[in-house]
């Protein structure tokens, strides 16, 4: 009988892994340790939960692999390539997640922690609501396993997997970060999955190199962009305008779609208040009245919702 675990890992390690698997030709979803007892109850049919901290918030499901394949990184089964195992050399045991394994953007796990029922090695039940009905940072240590996750409780990590996504589309240059990164968390916190492309690299410097390979880049915003069901832009004055004088007009092919032309995708705008608007995001029915980025989570959540 298959099973569900979860596994807690640090941030800074999910994002270059995410980074190198979905801009690589031979990607495959795979997930490493060293330790051997980290797989050791995992079998083919099994679904493993990557779970990652954020400092001050509660913890996101980062990537969901549907396990085909658990073994030494020499074993043949696991069907992965030299190449691409050698971006990963300090994982000694991998497992290898086929069809309907996933990686995730911005959202929040606490319902599905301290909601669910947990099993320890021995088949005894055990929760986290036993002490306190909130998250607490030092939770994360019990869960560096895996540890098996009862059915029922199952349901809610897949409840937050399947989310509606909202993918952010914003020029960097025009905008103050940490109010970016506030509207991403107060639309996880409405119950939005949310994707955001300094989630997808390692550090911004990651994303100055990738513009130099733009293959690479569209693969990560071709991946944001079509497991989500509304784009919202972050209506600044440089949006819709290339970075370079011969790059790419990234901000402006997601707004028209070119991310993914057959993938139907609902539109919204979202005007900080230090920003004038864009020229290029003339739909006015399509801004959210406000401008603060609690309020405008709640707007969307309504809207959508409704």
């Amino acid at each position: 009988m298959s099973k569900q675990v979860v596994c807690y890992v640090q941030r800074q390690r999910i994002t270059d892994w995410k980074r190198k698997v979905l801009t690589r030709s031979d990607s495959a979803f795979i997930y490493g340790s060293n330790d051997r007892n980290v797989f050791a109850k995992l079998r083919s049919g099994d679904v493993l939960w990557i779970v990652a901290p954020v400092p001050q918030r509660p913890p996101e499901i980062v990537a969901r692999l549907n396990v085909e394949v658990v073994a030494q990184r020499d074993d043949p089964r696991l069907g992965v390539s030299e190449k691409l195992l050698g971006k990963f050399p300090k994982w000694a045991w991998i497992a290898h997640g086929g069809e309907g394994s996933k990686f995730y953007g911005h959202n929040s796990a606490e319902r599905a922690f301290m909601q669910s029922e947990f099993l320890t090695p021995t088949g005894k039940r055990w929760h986290l609501g036993e002490k306190s009905s909130c998250w607490k940072s030092a939770y994360g240590q019990r869960f560096q396993g895996p540890v098996e996750i009862c059915p029922p409780g199952a349901e809610l990590f897949e409840q937050i997997a399947e989310a509606p996504a909202i993918f952010i589309s914003w020029k960097w240059r025009d905008n103050r970060k940490r109010l970016i990164r506030a509207l991403a968390f107060a639309l996880a916190d409405q119950g939005f999955a949310v994707w955001l492309d300094k989630l997808a690299m390692p550090a911004s410097e990651s994303l100055q190199r990738l513009v130099n390979f733009p293959e690479a880049l569209e693969m990560l915003l071709q991946d944001g962009y079509q497991h989500s069901a509304i784009l919202l832009a972050i209506g600044s004055p440089r949006y819709g305008t290339p970075t370079f004088e011969n790059s790419p007009n990234w901000t402006l092919n997601e707004w028209n779609g070119a991310l993914g032309p057959q993938h139907p995708i609902q539109r919204r705008i979202f005007r900080p208040a230090y920003s004038k608007g864009s020229s290029a995001l003339d739909k006015k029915e399509l801004y959210l009245q406000s401008s603060d980025p609690l309020e405008a989570a709640i707007e969307l959540r309504n809207w959508f919702g409704g």
